[in-house]
C-alpha cells in the first residue's frame, strides 16, 4: 500500500513537472515575442508567433477536450488565455525598459515602444476571441467523434468526470487571482478602451482563428492515427502545409499586390516557417501531454452507447 502510494505520488509529481514545463516555455515564447518586432530579418518573429499560435490551439483543445465538464474546463482555459495575454504585456514592458535605461540600446537593436491601454485590452479582446472561435472544431471532434483528453491508466475516463468539485475551486480562484493583479500589469497610460478601429482588429481575430484551424486541425489528426498509418500521414501533412502556404501566398498578391521580386522567396518562405513551427508545436505540445499521460482517445462503440454525438 505504501509503495503504491508513493508510486502515484511521483507519478502526479511527474506530470506536474512536465506539463509545468510545457505552460513555462510557452509564456517565455510570449515575453520574447515583443523583442523580435523589430529586428532585421522577420524570421524570429514568425517563428515565435507560429508557437503563439499553436498555445492558441493548446488552450481551445483543453476547453473542448480536457476531461471533466465544460464547468471545471472553463476556469482553467480562461486561466491560460489570461497568462498568455499578460506574457505578451510584460513582454512589451521588459522590452521598453530593456532598450531605454539598462543596456542603452536605444537605436542600436530597436526603439523602446510602451503599449497604451488601449492596445493592450484590444489583444486580450483578439486572444479571447481567437481562443473561443478556435474551440469550434475541437468541439465537433468532441460531441460528434467522442475524441477526449484521457488519462492512459485510466480505462474509464472516457465514461466519467476525472475532476472533482476542488479543480473547479481552484481553476476559478486561479482565475480571480490572474484577473486581479491585472491592474498592475496593464499599462497605466492610456483610457480603458478599446482601440478606435477596434472592429477591424475583432474581424482579423476571425482571420486568425480560422487560419488556426487550417494548420492545428491536420496537426491533430496526425497524433490520433494509428501507429502504421503515421508515416504516410506524415508526408502527406508536409505536403498540406506547403499547398496552405501556397494558397495564402495567392491570397496576399491578390489582395495586396505582388511584394517586389527580390522578396517574394523571402515572403514564400516566412508564410512556410510560420505555418510549420505552429503545426509542429501543436504536435509537440500532445506528444508532451501524453509522455505525461494525457492522451487523445475515444471510446469504442458499444450498442448501449447509440451513434456518435447522442451521449
Amino acid at each position: 500500500m505504501v509503495d503504491s502510494s508513493n508510486q502515484a505520488l511521483l507519478l502526479q509529481s511527474r506530470r506536474i513537472l512536465i506539463i509545468g514545463g510545457l505552460l513555462l516555455a510557452y509564456f517565455l515564447v510570449d515575453l520574447a515575442i515583443p523583442f523580435t518586432f523589430e529586428f532585421r530579418t522577420p524570421h524570429a518573429a514568425v517563428a515565435l508567433l507560429g508557437l503563439c499560435a499553436g498555445q492558441l490551439t493548446l488552450i481551445a483543445i483543453w476547453a473542448a477536450l480536457a476531461p471533466g465538464s465544460v464547468l471545471l474546463r472553463l476556469p482553467w482555459a480562461l486561466s491560460l488565455g489570461t497568462l498568455m495575454w499578460y506574457g505578451l504585456i510584460l513582454g512589451n514592458h521588459l522590452r521598453a525598459a530593456l532598450s531605454a535605461s539598462v543596456f542603452g540600446m536605444r537605436g542600436r537593436f530597436f526603439e523602446p515602444w510602451l503599449l497604451q491601454r488601449p492596445e493592450a485590452l484590444t489583444l486580450g479582446v483578439m486572444v479571447l476571441i481567437s481562443v473561443t472561435l478556435l474551440q469550434v472544431p475541437f468541439w465537433l471532434m468532441n460531441l460528434v467523434f467522442r475524441w477526449k483528453l484521457v488519462w492512459a491508466e485510466d480505462p474509464h475516463g472516457l465514461e466519467r468526470h476525472q475532476f472533482s468539485l476542488r479543480h473547479l475551486i481552484a481553476g476559478t480562484i486561479l482565475f480571480a487571482i490572474l484577473l486581479a493583479i491585472g491592474r498592475e500589469i496593464l499599462p497605466k497610460s492610456g483610457k480603458l478602451e478599446l482601440i478606435s478601429d477596434a472592429e477591424l482588429w475583432q474581424l482579423f481575430s476571425v482571420v486568425l482563428a480560422g487560419a488556426t484551424a487550417l494548420v492545428s486541425l491536420p496537426a491533430v489528426t496526425l497524433i490520433v492515427a494509428e501507429s502504421r498509418h503515421r508515416l504516410t500521414l506524415g508526408l502527406g501533412w508536409i505536403i498540406y502545409m506547403l499547398l496552405l502556404s501556397l494558397a495564402e501566398y495567392s491570397l496576399l498578391v491578390f489582395f495586396g499586390g505582388s511584394p517586389p521580386p527580390s522578396r517574394r522567396l523571402e515572403v514564400q518562405l516566412t508564410i512556410v516557417l510560420l505555418h510549420f513551427t505552429h503545426g509542429g508545436s501543436v504536435i509537440i505540445s500532445l506528444l508532451v501531454l501524453a509522455f505525461a499521460g494525457l492522451r487523445l482517445a475515444r471510446p469504442r462503440r458499444t450498442p448501449a452507447m447509440g451513434p456518435p454525438g447522442t451521449n
